[in-house]
């Protein structure tokens, strides 16, 4: 899902016993403003193995991957793995830089969800370091461009 000016996100959730929804994973792609604004994106989800998921995120010559397992304290991120511990956030940056994406650290948000599943912004709109980490604020150099991304925190977040 397109979160903001520069970051794409991707998250997966548990349904709990009590029909709340529990964060397990999110993970904070971030390139340059609009960078997913390009032909061919496209999001591939398996998961050829219960608890096991493998995504694929590709915009343009864009190309990112998520594996996960279930309660596993590692993940795979464009074939690096990660050490996760209680994190359950991931900050990936420049993913459109010609060497590819850098990950930059991990952190961890309370895993109950104050909606949906899908309601991902409520989850994170209130948490100071992942809106910043938005750049709600970025400015593409293409005017047109800069109109298409105009909003997006408002209606993701119910913030700028």
């Amino acid at each position: 899902m397109v979160m903001s000016p520069t970051v794409v996100v991707t998250w997966m959730a548990e349904r709990q016993p009590d029909r709340s929804e529990r964060l397990l994973l999110l993970v904070l792609w971030r390139g340059t403003a609009g960078w997913f604004v390009q032909p061919g994106g496209v999001l591939s989800h398996q998961g050829e193995v219960p608890n096991t998921s493998h995504q694929t995120i590709q915009y343009g010559a864009v190309r990112l991957t998520l594996d996960y397992t279930l309660g596993s304290p590692t993940v795979g991120i464009n074939g690096r793995r990660l050490a996760l511990g209680s994190d359950n956030v991931i900050y990936v940056d420049e993913v459109d830089a010609a060497d590819g994406p850098t990950v930059l650290r991990s952190s961890q948000v309370a895993s109950r969800m104050p909606g949906s599943a899908g309601q991902i912004g409520l989850a994170i709109r209130n948490t100071a370091e992942i809106v910043a980490y938005l750049q709600c604020d970025a400015k593409a150099k293409d005017p047109r461009l800069q109109a298409r991304l105009n909003g997006l925190c408002l209606m993701n977040l119910g913030r700028r």
